[in-house]
């Protein structure tokens, strides 16, 4: 349970708890999978790759006006505290565009509002993935034989359960069906995919990225005094998700193969934003880029969901910005507390001093000793601008 802050005003908690109660289950993520997700591909690879997958998604009871209604009445103005009440009023924008995706998912107002949301790859973007697209593989230490055998479902609940363990965490990790992802963080559970079929370098990361990042941020949102945190700042997916990619490089996990995704997402989502089909994008991944099929189709599904699901281009950036923190010498702790982002930085250190925001009780296991033994990598990465 969180504990106050003695010198909050009470106005702050009012407003704090008021809207925490409005926007909980306003999760994108819920609702943007596919529920026909399996039956489509089928239906794709059946026709030869000429059928655009029609997806279908899981009824929400938004009203997305209603909703905006009650998130501008919130008293955010009556917040003394200048530097809190920036902070809430940005939270409150950042869910009235939330409601407006999850409002139109399935629809073509969906693409806009991701767009309105999330951006576009820009043109540095655009460079770092074909930087990367051009470079040679690179054969990380593990062996062959470790990354010969792959590891199903069931293999990958116990290896998170282990991990949990590890960090003295209890969390549930749940098996599911009709998700595009291997597995993801969703209302405090670990979601893992019944036809998840991943080697062990491709375990290591995902517990890494899943567990180290995005568990050990909702479990420390959870210890703040205020739960804005646990909400989340405005955009916090671009540092959430390169923090994430940052564990799975400093933890010895990330290889080529994965940077490549990244990048490949950067040129899907480009492609989607300049009006190409599903079938063009997958044509483009499989027949220009090498990709197999089977992940070609998982990840333009990834980006086409709901309509145009741009923000999978951040990862790439994000890891950018994050390798950029760490490289100024900032410390990674402090944007642990919390679904945080970068720019928010300056504003979390004073809010820890002021006793407003707590340190985190959880500390991802990579950035406490990182392994960056790969001088060939090392140098790739460096290069990312």
């Amino acid at each position: 349970m969180n504990t106050p802050a003695a010198d909050i005003e009470p106005i702050v908690y009012t407003v704090d708890e008021e809207l925490r109660a409005l926007v909980t289950g306003i999760d994108i993520l819920e609702y943007v999978n596919p529920i026909n997700l399996e039956q489509e591909k089928e239906r794709f690879f059946d026709s030869n790759y000429a059928h655009n997958p029609e997806f279908e998604y899981k009824d929400h009871t938004i009203n997305a006006y209603e909703f905006k209604e009650k998130l501008y009445r919130l008293r955010v103005d009556d917040i003394g505290d200048s530097e809190l009440q920036q902070l809430y009023r940005q939270v409150v924008d950042s869910y009235a565009d939330k409601a407006e995706q999850l409002s139109s998912i399935g629809s073509r107002r969906f693409l806009y509002n991701c767009l309105r949301y999330y951006g576009e790859p820009g043109p540095l973007d655009i460079a770092n993935a074909h930087f990367i697209l051009h470079a040679p593989a690179i054969q990380l230490s593990e062996s062959a034989g470790d990354n010969q055998r792959l590891y199903g479902a069931g293999e990958v609940r116990d290896a998170f359960l282990e991990a949990l363990t590890g960090y003295g965490i209890e969390c549930p990790v749940v098996i599911t069906s009709n998700m595009v992802a291997g597995a993801m963080v969703s209302k405090g559970s670990i979601l893992i995919n019944s036809v998840i079929s991943v080697n062990r370098l491709q375990l290591n990361a995902l517990i890494h990225h899943e567990l180290g990042v995005h568990v050990v941020t909702t479990m420390n949102a959870r210890e703040q005094p205020l739960q804005i945190l646990r909400n989340g700042l405005p955009l916090n997916t671009l540092t959430q998700e390169g923090l994430a990619i940052l564990s799975e490089y400093f933890s010895g996990n990330l290889d080529v193969d994965r940077l490549r995704v990244l990048a490949l997402r950067v040129v899907a989502v480009q492609m989607l934003v300049n009006g190409n089909d599903f079938r063009r994008i997958f044509l483009t991944l499989l027949e220009e880029h090498g990709m197999e099929r089977e992940r070609a189709f998982k990840l333009t599904a990834r980006v086409y969901r709901g309509g145009g699901f741009t923000k999978d281009y951040l990862y790439l950036r994000g890891f950018r910005d994050a390798l950029d923190f760490y490289r100024r010498g900032e410390d990674l702790s402090i944007l642990l507390v919390g679904k945080t982002t970068f720019d928010s930085n300056e504003t979390l250190k004073r809010l820890l001093e002021r006793g407003w925001v707590t340190p985190p009780k959880y500390v991802t296991a990579a950035f406490e000793s990182p392994c960056l033994d790969n001088p060939v990598l090392n140098y790739l990465i460096s290069a990312i601008k």
